[in-house]
């Protein structure tokens, strides 16, 4: 089989910042060993297997044992270049295994239809499309680094692309200058614009008796006053904050979107006007005294060739699926070797009609690791060294999740 260029599992990741084949893939870790004996022949038989070993016939392709490997270590690359351990990659592997090789079928099963209907893409084309995307990045960054941080080379890039305009050929894809400015209006708010702030938190914890949220609002609500009689905001955040962003005078790196606070204080940050000062604001957090800096919006200009990328990924992932099993079921499809297909689909609709753009605006600030498997608050000093940045963020993707 045609070695391909970009692992199938990830084949819409770089594009279009998803990833349908794991999605859940850490829930599934408790169901992972059933999964591989189900799919995949057991550990100490595969690992028998010699590359030219073939595991599937397709029509009048085959994929090997080869193919498989080297798409698990293209897999592994880029997983550990976004973060992941050696060890939590072979852990997730048994959940996901599966869905590689079931991606490969698929893709085998795409580029045979292509090739029946003579869909053919040109040199020009595909570089057109790698300029749509370079000019679609944020000025800050470049399509090098991209690629670089993705463990991505730009070959593998091209040859994906190719790959990806020759199935939205095949699916008639088509989005319309209509299309992207109707996206930006409906969604302008909610992805496009961002704010810059600071805020002074006087935190509170679950220990605390009435009094003591008391006095800690008393103590939230004096230092307002004194910032709007003209007090320095950082100085005061660097001498009194909770939070860890005292160390920037307070305020939170990067500006931050709709939707990645607790509702009051999202409220409160988006509703100020450049240097004004909020009322004391309580969250779970304690009590904030918020001053917005300034309000950022990215213009149409900025973001239409995002949104036509990622326009044309949430097409190609509704229409996608019912093609491939059209497929499956026309195509002649033996599995050997004790492999079987997974039980799910590879690919898989999109949850909401509006899907987050991750590269339409600043990101969120990472989660220290500490802060990834933080213990519930059990006393005052353990509530006090948590970032409440970091717990607010945290927050948000527990809701998401």
């Amino acid at each position: 089989m045609k070695r391909l260029a970009l692992p199938v599992a990830l084949w819409m990741m770089l594009l279009y910042g998803t990833v349908p084949a794991l999605r859940g893939a850490e829930a599934e870790a408790d169901a992972a060993l059933t999964m591989e004996e189900t799919c995949l022949p057991a550990t100490g038989a595969e690992a028998a297997l010699a590359p030219d070993t073939i595991l599937v016939k397709l029509n009048d392709a085959t994929i090997t044992q080869g193919d498989l490997d080297r798409e698990i270590k293209a897999v592994e690359k880029i997983m550990l270049r976004r973060g992941l351990s050696p060890d939590q990659f072979t852990a997730m592997l048994a959940a996901f295994k599966p869905q590689i090789l079931d991606g490969l079928v698929i893709q085998a099963l795409l580029n045979q239809e292509c090739t029946a209907q003579n869909i053919v893409i040109s040199e020009s084309e595909v570089k057109a499309e790698i300029a749509a995307i370079e000019a679609s990045l944020p000025p800050e960054q470049t399509l090098a680094a991209e690629l670089a941080q993705q463990g991505v080379s730009l070959e593998m890039l091209e040859e994906q692309v190719r790959e990806q305009l020759r199935v939205a050929k095949l699916l008639k894809i088509t989005v319309t200058a209509e299309d992207i400015r109707k996206f930006y209006d409906e969604n302008r708010a909610r992805l496009f614009e961002s704010v810059r702030a600071r805020h002074i938190l006087i935190a509170t914890t679950p220990m605390d008796d009435a009094a003591q949220k008391t006095l800690k609002k008393e103590k939230a609500a004096k230092l307002r006053q004194t910032l709007v009689e003209g007090g320095d905001f950082a100085q005061l955040a660097r001498e009194n904050s909770d939070c860890p962003s005292k160390d920037q005078g307070g305020e939170l790196i990067p500006p931050f979107q709709r939707g990645y606070m607790t509702k009051p204080f999202e409220d409160a940050a988006f509703a100020l006007q450049p240097n004004e000062i909020s009322p004391v604001v309580e969250t779970d957090f304690g009590y904030h005294i918020i001053q917005t800096l300034e309000h950022q919006t990215q213009t149409f200009e900025e973001v239409q060739g995002r949104i036509a990328i990622m326009l044309k990924g949430r097409a190609t992932q509704q229409q996608v699926e019912p093609l491939i099993r059209s497929l499956k079921q026309k195509a002649q499809i033996t599995y050997l070797q004790g492999t079987m297909p997974p039980p799910e689909a590879m690919f898989m609709p999109t949850d909401s009609d509006a899907p987050p753009m991750e590269s339409a605006s600043p990101a969120p600030a990472p989660q220290p690791a500490e802060s990834q498997a933080i213990e519930p608050v059990t006393d005052q000093e353990a509530a006090q060294k948590e970032s409440c940045w970091s717990r607010l963020i945290k927050k948000i993707k527990q809701a998401r999740d």
